[in-house]
């Protein structure tokens, strides 16, 4: 029930947000320069489809940690 408007140009009000959400959003479809946590969702498009490496992350609960060769790595907002 959204209109085409909403659907191609919805996402800067909920990049903007600072709602605290009941779980945790984890998304892509937006690159950024690395994978970025905002405390209300997680960005985890860091440009693979621009060449750049895919971001690799495993969660538990809303705590996160990006993957690579040298392990875990805290990825916090």
């Amino acid at each position: 029930m959204q209109t085409e408007q909403d659907m191609l140009w919805i996402r800067q009000d909920f990049h903007e947000s600072r709602d605290v959400y009941p779980l945790l959003i984890v998304h892509g479809h937006s690159p950024v320069d690395a994978p970025a946590h905002y405390g209300n969702r997680i960005n985890l498009d860091a440009g693979a489809g621009y060449g750049k490496p895919l971001a690799i992350a495993v969660f538990d609960g809303r705590d996160c940690w990006l993957l690579d060769a040298a392990g875990r790595t805290p990825l916090v907002p």
